[in-house]
């Protein structure tokens, strides 16, 4: 029972971070997927202020995640080094268009603050998540090696 245990363990040490970044990048592309054909009212102004359409902006971050996942924790260290900055900007990007929808639909009244909510908790969850996701392993001690 023991070593199932720790064997468990190492499992999750071990795949932690890219299975957080794959959930994530589903994730992303889902809310992609919501955005192709309709732009809710609360987020118009955010979509006149994009270059790209906002659907865009969530598959990117999608596709930098799914990238960042498909490194081995056992590659050379560039590649590992690569990887690593392709989930935290998949992260990053998430993180900063959660915190545009939060605002966008707190400023929809009179219940936009429902939807707001739920979006700032996501963007939390996705702040915190990120400083696993940025590691090779769970386990690791520092997100970037110098």
């Amino acid at each position: 029972m023991k070593r199932t245990r720790e064997k468990t363990t190492k499992y999750i040490q071990q795949h932690l971070p890219r299975l957080l970044a794959v959930m994530w990048a589903l994730w992303n592309m889902a809310t992609a997927a919501a955005y192709v054909d309709r732009v809710p009212p609360q987020l118009e102004v955010v979509d006149k202020a994009t270059i790209v359409p906002l659907w865009i902006i969530w598959a990117f971050a999608a596709v930098a995640l799914a990238l960042g996942v498909l490194a081995p924790s056992t590659a050379p260290d560039k590649v590992q080094d690569v990887a690593r900055w392709l989930r935290i900007g998949g992260m990053m990007i998430a993180c900063a268009a959660l915190i545009v929808w939060t605002v966008a639909f707190f400023y929809d009244e009179p219940r936009g603050w429902v939807t707001g909510k739920n979006y700032a908790v996501l963007a939390a969850m996705a702040a915190f998540t990120t400083w696993t996701i940025a590691r090779d392993t769970a386990r690791r001690e520092r997100v970037v090696a110098v």
